[in-house]
């Protein structure tokens, strides 16, 4: 379960004339508790444009579905499969917002 804070399409092309879409979806996962690093780094992960409708309420918590894809050297690049809503979430029940 991840919480889910934002998500974005996009559809460009890129400078060698590809057709680049897909949607962004930035979200929460454990708290890091370290010398270094206090609290919760947000992550951004990629995936299919279609993903979008699977994401109906935001902030929220979602099921999201990881899997590995090679990126152009080979090397394994996470993207995101799938999102199924959970719960929602108020943070401006806590926050609030001026």
């Amino acid at each position: 379960m991840y919480l889910v804070l934002h998500a974005k399409t996009y559809d460009f092309q890129s400078d060698r004339g590809e057709r680049l879409s897909g949607v962004k979806v930035s979200y929460v996962d454990q708290a890091e508790d370290s010398p270094t690093q206090k609290g919760f780094p947000v992550m951004t992960i990629t995936g299919d444009i279609s993903i979008m409708n699977q994401i109906s309420n935001l902030p929220g918590l979602y099921n999201l579905d990881f899997r590995q894809k090679p990126n152009s050297k080979g090397q394994p690049t996470l993207v995101l499969q799938g999102a199924a809503f959970s719960n929602s979430v108020d943070i401006f029940s806590v926050v609030k917002p001026k």
